[in-house]
Order: structure tokens, then C-alpha cells, then sequence
């Protein structure tokens, strides 16, 4: 959003406002806030569902966080504040006052309906209930005060317009990978699997616990259905976290034949790990909004098995794609099937007009189109 934003024309200022024991303080911009606060590190620790809910609840009550941002707003003077994720509403309404200034949202995904659905799953909470509704009316509260919000989801516009929002426009993800060229020859990772006689399908994600918990629900028996010439590629942490995960071990000898963790890699290497695969596949079957896992491996120009939940948001940008270089595959034996062709060559890769709709030049286009009635200050 920052690089589409400068891209059209905005200076921007970008304030990251989080518990500094959840991340590295040598990656804190001048602008940032973190707070510091024991026991808000142990709420959050205690009840890691509502941790961003928690975070700025603290900052809204921290008189020193808020004395920090009314001087950055005083500083900045900004002609408009966007806003990622709701939670940091709930200082920044403490110091706005009765600003004229006007106020973005981009919305990442419904959060209190993704709250919901993980309560009733692994990250149970006695005070779920309360803490939902009190997600749930945030997003009303933000949503009625934006004069522009941005669904990343074009499923979520109805929602976000019945929430209060009273314009919305769906700006879906983009890649990096939609930019230039992939390389031809399919760079180091095709040669490495060509040595060893094996193809191979890709899959890049994080170690969050739905990305883990998705591989497992799509492939609860193991990857025993492929070959021992036909494999899965995993980059990320989330190679590393499946291999730890119980669910792993009753499989474990037959996995490590069929399964390589490649680790953290670099753009560039993203690049070339779709480039030597036969498929890119993303079983993901929890959250909300659109991926951006997803939009990487619908701009890598291979074939891409996925989940309907990994495809969601996507729908208007997929066009012709459907079955026809997209496929969304939502239980076991589907999938399956469906990454047997891809890893053996049988499935084609979708038209190119997909990676262009997925490109930073078309976002910052239509992140430019929205902004058109403001001027850039």
C-alpha cells in the first residue's frame, strides 16, 4: 500500500503502532510506536487471538502513547490518515478530536468474523463472546467515520457497506512475481530437481497455525499418494513447522521422501522455485480476505491448485482462468488428484492476462483512480 501510495504521487509517513516485545526493536521506523508493558505482553501471551485488540486497547489508555501521536499528527499534518487493520482506531480517535481530516480503512478481512471462526477452533476463550462484539462494533465504528474504505475481498463489500462504510472499493492484493519476466530456464531450483529426476509442485507460507493446519486438513493421510520422483516443495517457515507438527510423525518416514523444507528465501528465489515447479498449490481452508500467498502463486504462470478459501477475492481477476489454470479443490481426494496431474505436467498454466491483473502497476492504477478527488500533499 506504502509503494502504491508513493507510486501515485503521496509522500507518506507510515506509523506502526505494536508491543515491542512482539517484534525487533532494531526494525522500529522513527515514526513508530511500540508499547512496553509487561503485563499487556502477558495478556497478550495468555489470549494471543485478541492480541491486537488487547495492544491498542493499552495504547488508547497509555496517556504517553497518546501525547506521541498527537505530535506526529501535529507534526505530519497530514491531508489524509489510512488506516491498516481497524485496531489503531481506538487511540487515534482519542487525539483526531474533531479533525476535518479525511480518514481511509483498508480493510485486511472482517476480523471479528475471522475471530469468531478461530474461537470455535484451537484458540478457545472464556471471554470470546465480549471480546468479538466488542471487535465486531471497531469495525462499525471505523467504518462509519472512513470516507473511503478498501475491501481487500470483493465478498466483503457487502458486509463493510451494511457495517456503515459509505464508500467501498475492492482493491485485491498484488505480487511482485506479475513484474518482468520468470526465468526461462527455471533458474536453480528446476536444475536441482532435474539432477535429482524429480518434479516437483510449490508451496510458500508462513509458520501461522491456519497455513500448517490447512496442509494437514487437505493432506490428513500423509503425501504417500505421490511418487518418489514427484514431490512438494515448501518455502517459508512453514516447511520447518509442518515437519514439528504431531500430525506430521504417523507419516513421517513416507513425507520425507516426497517433501523438501527449501526455508526463508529471497524474491528472487521465489521466482525461480515457481519457475521449476510443475504446479503451485495453496491449501489453506481457514481466513478471511484474500491471501496474499494466493496472489503469488496466481502470478507465478504455473498452474495453481488451490482451496475456494484460498481463492477468495480473487473471483474477478481469475476470468477465463477457472479450470483452465486455476483449480479450487476443497477436499482431500480432489486435491490430490488434481496435484497428481499437476506434478506429472497434465494441468496448463492459466493466460497471461492473469499475472497482469495481479500486478503493482494495476494496483497503484486503481489505488491512484480512488484517491483521484484528493490531491496529493
Amino acid at each position: 500500500m506504502r509503494r502504491g501510495l508513493v507510486a501515485a504521487g503521496w509522500d507518506v509517513t507510515s506509523c506502526a503502532m505494536f508491543l515491542d516485545s512482539m517484534f525487533p526493536a532494531d526494525r522500529a521506523g522513527a515514526a513508530d510506536l511500540a508499547l512496553t508493558d509487561p503485563e499487556v505482553a502477558a495478556a497478550v501471551e495468555a489470549d494471543i487471538l485478541f492480541a491486537d485488540l488487547t495492544v491498542h486497547e493499552a495504547m488508547a489508555g497509555s496517556a504517553a502513547t497518546l501525547r506521541r501521536l498527537a505530535t506526529l499528527l501535529e507534526n505530519t499534518a497530514p491531508d489524509l490518515i489510512l488506516l491498516e487493520h481497524p485496531w489503531a482506531w481506538l487511540p487515534l480517535a482519542k487525539v483526531i478530536g474533531a479533525s476535518n481530516v479525511p480518514i481511509l480503512y483498508d480493510s485486511h478481512n472482517i476480523e471479528w468474523r475471522i475471530r469468531q471462526e478461530m474461537a470455535q477452533g484451537a484458540l478457545r476463550a472464556p471471554d470470546a463472546g465480549q471480546r468479538i462484539a466488542a471487535v465486531r462494533a471497531l469495525e462499525a465504528e471505523l467504518c462509519s467515520r472512513a470516507a473511503l474504505v478498501f475491501a481487500i475481498s470483493d465478498l466483503e463489500i457487502p458486509e463493510l457497506a451494511a457495517a456503515g462504510a459509505g464508500r467501498v472499493i475492492h482493491l485485491p492484493p498484488c505480487s511482485d512475481l506479475a513484474d518482468g519476466a520468470l526465468p526461462p530456464d527455471g533458474g536453480a531450483f528446476a536444475a536441482k530437481a532435474a539432477a535429482a529426476e524429480v518434479a516437483y509442485c510449490a508451496l510458500i507460507g508462513s509458520a501461522y497455525w491456519p497455513n500448517v493446519s490447512g496442509f494437514f486438513d487437505i493432506f490428513p493421510t500423509g503425501i504417500g499418494f505421490l511418487t518418489l520422483r514427484q514431490q512438494i516443495w515448501v518455502a517459508g517457515a512453514l516447511g520447518p513447522a509442518l515437519q514439528a507438527d504431531p500430525r506430521w510423525r504417523p507419516f513421517a518416514a513416507t513425507n520425507a521422501a516426497r517433501f523438501q523444507a527449501i526455508g526463508v528465501i529471497s524474491a528472487e528465489d521465489k521466482a525461480r522455485l515457481f519457475a521449476g515447479a510443475r504446479a503451485a498449490i495453496v491449501p489453506v481452508t481457514q481466513g478471511a480476505g484474500a491471501k496474499l500467498k494466493t496472489a503469488d502463486a496466481l502470478a507465478s504462470a504455473r498452474p495453481v491448485i488451490a482451496t475456494s478459501c484460498a481463492l477468495e477475492g480473487y473471483g474477478p481477476l481469475l476470468g477465463d482462468a477457472t479450470d483452465n489454470g486455476v483449480w479450487a479443490a476443497d477436499t482431500p481426494a480432489v486435491f490430490r488428484a488434481l496435484v497428481r496431474r499437476g506434478v506429472n505436467g497434465d494441468l496448463p498454466s492459466p493466460p497471461p492476462c492473469l499475472r497482469q491483473a495481479l500486478s503493482p502497476e494495476r494496483f497503484t492504477r486503481t489505488l491512484a483512480e480512488a484517491l483521484g478527488s484528493y490531491a496529493p500533499g
